[in-house]
């Protein structure tokens, strides 16, 4: 499968590690194993270098949620370990829909306003420290978080990185609007003109 992806070749591949310890990716990635996740990305990237070549371009992606915030800072590290130069965090977003398949997801963005602040506080030097080793990060759903709680935004370009967007914002399937049908018609044979009697 890893030498598919690289020799099609894929433009991109997002990797969603929701945590930094195998503990925690195991709980939310719900029996996972963060350990096989890196050891795949590891033979992808083999991969990439004995075919010389750059794609796909390999990025992470982090939830964040009150059960994982903590280890922000780890999995930056985590990221650089890897060769990873391209983060994508978000905040967890609770609809109708997820929380019918997880009821207790609603959990894990009620965030205390303690938590609030020391998220905040751990965010900015987190991602200020790895200056010089990601190439981009991009925040997503923090200014609404922060700004709801009287607290100073924070977003990626105030970091010193570029803003670059990992991922664009795309209507869901479901919010989109139906394309018009077209129908291929036969041709009609023309019509005879009825002879008067």
């Amino acid at each position: 499968m890893a030498e598919k992806i690289v020799r099609i070749p894929f433009r991109e591949v997002t990797l969603s590690i929701d945590g930094a310890t195998a503990e925690t990716y195991a709980r939310l990635r719900r029996g996972a194993s963060l350990d096989r996740v890196l050891a795949n990305l590891g033979r992808l990237q083999d991969l990439k270098s004995r075919l010389g070549s750059s794609l796909p371009e390999i990025n992470f992606f982090y939830l964040v949620m009150r059960s994982n915030y903590r280890e922000i800072p780890l999995f930056l590290q985590l990221a650089r370990d890897h060769g990873i130069d391209r983060i994508s965090f978000q905040m967890v977003l609770v609809d109708h829909r997820n929380l019918s398949r997880e009821p207790g997801l609603a959990a894990e963005v009620a965030f205390e306003p303690g938590e609030v602040r020391e998220l905040h506080d751990l965010i900015r030097p987190a991602i200020e420290s790895q200056r010089g080793g990601l190439r981009t990060i991009h925040l997503s759903g923090f200014q609404t978080l922060f700004e709801k709680h009287g607290l100073e935004t924070i977003s990626s370009t105030k970091a010193g990185f570029p803003s670059i967007p990992i991922m664009k914002a795309r209507t869901p399937l479901w919010r989109r609007p139906r394309s018009p049908v077209i129908r291929r018609q036969r041709p009609r044979p023309p019509r005879q003109k009825a002879e008067p009697e």
